[in-house]
C-alpha cells in the first residue's frame, strides 16, 4: 500500500517556521499569541506550525 505524503499536514518547529519567515522566535510567539498563526500544539510544551499556515501567512505578510 503506498503512502500518500501531505504538504500541508507537514508540521514544523518554532526554529523552522521563524526561519522559514525570517523573523525572530519572539515575533513569531507573538503572531502566534495575536491569532495571525495558528499552531498544533502537543501538550503543554510541545508547538508545531503547519507549513500550510507559514506559506498562507508569508504570502500576506505581516500586518
Amino acid at each position: 500500500m503506498a503512502t500518500t505524503q501531505h504538504h500541508d499536514a507537514e508540521l514544523l518547529t518554532i526554529v523552522e517556521a521563524s526561519s522559514f519567515l525570517r523573523i525572530s522566535r519572539a515575533k513569531l510567539y507573538q503572531l502566534i499569541g495575536g491569532g495571525a498563526i495558528r499552531v498544533v500544539r502537543f501538550g503543554k510544551r510541545s508547538t508545531r506550525v503547519p507549513r500550510s499556515e507559514v506559506v498562507r501567512f508569508a504570502s500576506i505578510g505581516i500586518q
